[in-house]
């Protein structure tokens, strides 16, 4: 080992944490010569290391203390009063706090000399300090010859050009050795020129550009395509415009002789609409040699957007986007909106169609989320090195609304007549292409689930994992060889009851649909007394039971097996992680708290868990608590 050269050692250091090289660099003197070059690579500075810094700075000892000092290659401040933003959904207001304790920082000259004693500096964030806009402008009087990226505050942070102008300044004053820049065009920062040259223009000074960041909300007109122009090296490019419309891009847009760099390999764009006119210009402009490609629509719903554009439009965009190897398409309608013109029926219609086209002639299955009306989200996402086709569906109004006579309507969560998934194939495609299905919505009833988990298991018929909220988890065993996916019952053996001991009919339906299951897992939460019949479970192997420890809750519980050969007995849990095992056919004695009754085979391997209220959430079967106990059946 002590062999290998250098290079390997930098190679394994790549993929180690902080603590794990530092634990590494331990070992040796040779690993720790190697090894303190990587951990030192990366130098944060809190307010306790500003103090240190400073007395070091004044004394005759500096040398020594910085002596690690040109192994550093990124530096960070940190401070607990940096500024904080809150962004409110669906509305374009923000609030900002700020701690009013000023944070302890360096002065022009002592954070002058600390660069000087860290030579080979390539990155620098400033974000977290609290003195964002001081230290930015110290730089402008620094010796950075190696530095390549200054990290800007978000954009929605800056008051008009305060701040901002001073970031732009410093990051100019580098434009020779900056690969990364954030780019704010606004009218007060279009104001800011040098030599007299358009700010656009002066994009072209970035002669070593690879990462840019524009956020436009200045020029109605501006397409994105023509930045990646002015900066021909360009690999990754991200664009955020507020203020597109259709009707200014039109004339932008013919312009055909820009081309796309074959140089950019990853993309970027958040817009407030797709308007029919860019819809199509993506589609021409969009190249397979683009890695990935991210498109975020923040205040139209796809519903709009296919209203907007028509079907045929959109259909070539979604199948030109799915013919590359990472890429999404992200859409967050406004609160607000709901396009209640639209069944249930009608949308997942035209929903399967898009799922069509994006997914192309790939054999790939998809895993489906449906997310309540709060999140107001609808996403397609691709990953060609995972194989894997994810697709979020936000529920709308109309899919949690009942409609009265005249117009009104009023909430009804849980009453939906039927899921809203189609029953049939559409277009070419339907639920058979679904393998991974999950529900989150807020105010869910046991009679929604049962109509959901009745849909998945009729309509889904290559479903290998579904997931109910907080609610259900059913999936394959891990350690189960899975054969070619052509019949529910064969993919789906575990089912893990998330919030304890499930409701009878919602435990009788998994009887019903999955009576093959090999693994159940449930938890000791409920109200009532409860009754189980495992028997109808012919391949059930083994069951857990994790006792919940509920605060301010005495948790006591009586556990009782009755075997189908006549024979039973009884467990006892007093709350304090004690177990008591009384004979039934010895001592009759009725104890205080739940009880739960299971009827079983004796071969069942059953095992009780104890825990706190949130550990059934996180319960592994590969991964076993150390407080367990496994009933002896054996034995009776």
């Amino acid at each position: 080992m002590s062999d290998l050269p250098a290079e390997v050692f930098h190679g394994i250091f790549h993929y180690l944490s902080r603590p794990e090289i530092y634990t590494f660099s331990l070992v040796c003197k040779k690993w720790n010569s190697l090894a303190i070059q990587m951990y030192r690579k990366v130098l944060v500075i809190d307010e306790y290391k500003v103090r240190l810094a400073k007395l070091n700075l004044a004394s005759d000892n500096h040398s020594q203390y910085f002596r690690n000092g040109h192994f550093v290659r990124k530096l960070i401040f940190k401070s607990e009063c940096r500024d904080v933003m809150r962004s409110y959904r669906g509305t374009r207001r923000e609030s900002f706090t700020k701690i009013h304790r000023r944070p302890l920082s360096f002065s022009q000259s002592e954070f002058l000399l600390l660069l000087k004693y860290l030579p080979n500096i390539e990155e620098i964030d400033l974000t977290e300090s609290g003195n964002f806009t001081y230290y930015v402008s110290f730089l402008l009087y620094a010796n950075l010859q190696h530095i390549k990226k200054i990290t800007a505050l978000p954009f929605e942070t800056y008051y008009g050009a305060c701040g901002y102008h001073e970031y732009f300044s410093t990051c100019f004053r580098f434009c020779g050795t900056l690969t990364s820049l954030c780019f704010q065009y606004t009218e007060a920062t279009n104001d800011y020129n040098y030599r007299s040259m358009d700010i656009l223009d002066i994009l072209r000074q970035f002669k070593n550009l690879k990462q840019l960041t524009f956020h436009n909300t200045y020029r109605t007109e501006l397409i994105m395509f023509r930045l990646q122009e002015l900066c021909p090296q360009l690999t990754e490019l991200a664009f955020t415009s507020v203020i597109i419309s259709s009707e200014m891009v039109v004339h932008g847009l013919s312009d055909q002789r820009i081309k796309l760099n074959k140089s950019l390999r990853h993309l970027n764009i958040s817009l407030p609409s797709l308007s029919i006119t860019f819809t199509g210009y993506l589609t021409r402009y969009l190249e397979d040699w683009l890695h990935t490609v991210n498109i975020e629509v923040t205040y139209s719903g796809i519903y709009d957007w296919l209203e907007d554009v028509g079907m045929d439009a959109a259909l070539k965009l979604m199948k030109k986007l799915g013919q590359l190897n990472d890429v999404c398409i992200f859409f967050l309608r406004s609160y607000n909106t709901r396009r209640t013109g639209l069944t249930s029926e009608t949308k997942m219609t035209r929903w399967f169609q898009v799922v069509n086209a994006f997914r192309g002639n790939k054999k790939t299955l998809c895993n489906v989320k449906f997310c309540g009306s709060s999140s107001s989200q609808d996403y397609f996402k691709y990953n060609a090195l995972e194989n894997q086709l994810i697709l979020a569906y936000g529920l709308e109004d109309i899919d949690y609304y009942a409609r009265e006579d005249g117009g009104h309507t009023f909430l009804s969560y849980g009453s939906l007549s039927e899921f809203a998934l189609p029953t049939r194939y559409i277009s070419i495609i339907g639920p058979e292409i679904i393998d991974r299905l999950e529900l989150k919505l807020g105010h869910m009833v046991d009679d929604f689930v049962m109509k959901f988990l009745r849909y998945a298991f009729k309509n889904c018929i290559n479903l290998k994992h579904i997931k109910v909220a907080e609610c259900l988890l059913i999936q394959a065993c891990r350690n189960r060889r899975n054969n070619e996916l052509n019949d529910i019952r064969n993919n789906l053996n575990m089912v893990h009851f998330l919030n304890g001991a499930p409701a009878n009919n919602l435990f009788k339906l998994i009887s019903i649909y999955l009576p093959d299951i090999e693994v159940l897992i449930l938890g000791s939460r409920s109200i009532f007394d409860l009754t189980f019949d495992l028997t109808v479970f012919k391949s059930l192997k083994r069951c857990y039971f994790i006792i919940q420890q509920i605060p301010s809750y005495s948790g006591s519980v009586t556990i009782k097996f009755e075997y189908t050969d006549g024979k039973k007995q009884r467990y006892y849990y007093d709350g304090k992680v004690q177990k008591i095992l009384v004979r039934e056919d010895i001592q009759r004695t009725s104890y205080p708290g739940r009880s739960f009754t299971f009827s079983c085979e004796k071969d069942i391997e059953f095992i009780v868990c104890f825990g706190s209220d949130q550990s059934l959430l996180e319960f592994d079967v590969d991964k076993l608590q150390g407080s367990c106990y496994r009933i002896p059946t054996y034995l009776i």
